[in-house]
Order: C-alpha cells, then sequence, then structure tokens
C-alpha cells in the first residue's frame, strides 16, 4: 500500500503543500522507517526509501525521483502527515487534501500512528 504524506516541524520543515511538497513511499513501514532513519542521522541526510511526487496541470499526482537529495534531518518534534490516495491507471494518484494520520516519533524510539 503506497502512503503519501507531508514532512512537518522540527529544525527544518516547515508545513508545506500536499501534493506540491510531499513525499511517496511504497508502505507504511517504509515512511516510518525512513522517520527513524532520518531522526538518528543527525546531519543532512541523503538516504530515502521515498519518492518526490509531481502534480501535473490536471491536479493528477505522479511518482517521481528518488528523494535521495540532501533533506534536512529531524528532530524529536518532527511528523509526517499522511493523506489518503487513490491510484488512477499505473503509474498515476490522487491524493486528498486532509491528512487522516499523523507519524510521530515515540518514547521508546519507534513510530506512532496518530489518527485525525
Amino acid at each position: 500500500m503506497r502512503v503519501f504524506g507531508l514532512w512537518y516541524g522540527g529544525n527544518g520543515y516547515s508545513h508545506g503543500e500536499m501534493p506540491l511538497d510531499g513525499e511517496s513511499w511504497p508502505t507504511l513501514a517504509d515512511a516510518k522507517a525512513d522517520l527513524i532513519d532520518r531522526y538518528h542521522s543527525g546531519y543532512w541526510d541523503s538516504s530515502s526509501r521515498g519518492q518526490v511526487i509531481d502534480v501535473d496541470e490536471d491536479g493528477v499526482t505522479r511518482l517521481g525521483e528518488s528523494s535521495g537529495s540532501l533533506r534536512p534531518c529531524v528532530d524529536t518534534e518532527t511528523s509526517i502527515d499522511l493523506y489518503p490516495s487513490r491510484r488512477i491507471g499505473r503509474k498515476k494518484w490522487t491524493v486528498g487534501d486532509e491528512p487522516y494520520a499523523r507519524l510521530v516519533l515515540g518514547p521508546r524510539g519507534g513510530v506512532r500512528v496518530e489518527s485525525y
């Protein structure tokens, strides 16, 4: 199940606009792992399981390049808002306007999923 999300908070992310500033992961587990990896990296990290997303003139979302470029690391205040999506054909998606859940770092080093 592919997930679409928007990073928010902490020392390097302001709240952007979905889907223009969003990122996508093949699974929820990959999104959680990216949150943990970026938290533990301690510097500008370039590893990622996610992909940036592109939006065409009709508002249809497409998967772009791997998001392996340099990005700010996260701290304990950073979260990922997850947005509902629906697949259109093989390579296109529609992404909802409102998040349905948020990924946050838990107190024991894991990731919690909080429903809206």
